[in-house]
C-alpha cells in the first residue's frame, strides 16, 4: 500500500501537510524521494522551516546540511555542518536521536507533536516532521525535516523533555503506530 496524504492525518499544522504532499509527491512511484527530487524553488514559504540532515551510516550520525531561520533562532549560531549529538544537552541526545534512528531503520516518517528544543534555553512548543529521502530508494541517507514552534515564556520547568507525542509511519504503508517516551 502507498501511502498517501490520510497516512497522515495526525499532522495538524499546515505548512507541515504542505511539506508532506510535496515529499509525497516527490515520491512518485518510489517509497520515498531523492534529495534530488526535492527543489527548494518549488517550496519557498516552507524553507524557514525546513532542516535538511545527511545521515552518515558509518559513524550512525546525522550532521545537518542545513536549517532554515525559523529554526536557527534556537541555535546561538550556525548549526549547518554540525552534528545532532553535538548540539543537544546530555540528556536530549537519547530523546532526539531515537526517533531519527527510527526514520533510518524501519523507515519510517517521523511526526512529533509537543515539547521541543529540550536543549533550549527557552521551552518551545509545536510539531516537527521527519521525512527519509533516498538516493538508491531503499536505504535512507538524508533527513528532510521541518519544525513549526512556538516560545512558551518561563514555564520549562513545568514541561519535562519527554512530554511528546511521536508517530511513526512506514513508508511501506505498513500500520503507523505512536509512541510516548518517557523523559
Amino acid at each position: 500500500m502507498r501511502l498517501s496524504m490520510a497516512s497522515f492525518g495526525h499532522v495538524a499544522q499546515p505548512l507541515l501537510r504542505e511539506l508532506v504532499g510535496y515529499w509525497l509527491a516527490a515520491a512518485r512511484d518510489r517509497d520515498m524521494p531523492a534529495r534530488g527530487d526535492i527543489d527548494p524553488a518549488e517550496i519557498p514559504r516552507l524553507l524557514p522551516y525546513v532542516s535538511l540532515c545527511d545521515y552518515l551510516p558509518d559513524s550512525g550520525r546525522f550532521r545537518y546540511r542545513l536549517i532554515g531561520d525559523h529554526v536557527r533562532t534556537v541555535y546561538d549560531s550556525n548549526v549547518s555542518g554540525r552534528y545532532l549529538d553535538e548540539m543537544v544537552s546530555t540528556e536530549a541526545p537519547r530523546l532526539a536521536l531515537y526517533h531519527f534512528r527510527k526514520l533510518v531503520e524501519l523507515p519510517c516518517a517521523v511526526h512529533i507533536r509537543g515539547r521541543l528544543y529540550a536543549e533550549a534555553t527557552t521551552a518551545a512548543q509545536g510539531e516537527r516532521v521527519l521525512l527519509p529521502l533516498s538516493a538508491d530508494g531503499a536505504n535512507v541517507d538524508m533527513v528532510l525535516g521541518a519544525t513549526v514552534h512556538s516560545w512558551m515564556g518561563g514555564v520549562r520547568e513545568t514541561l519535562p523533555v519527554g512530554v511528546q507525542v511521536r508517530t511513526f509511519t512506514p513508508i511501506d504503508g505498513g500500520p503507523g503506530f505512536e509512541d510516548r517516551p518517557l523523559g
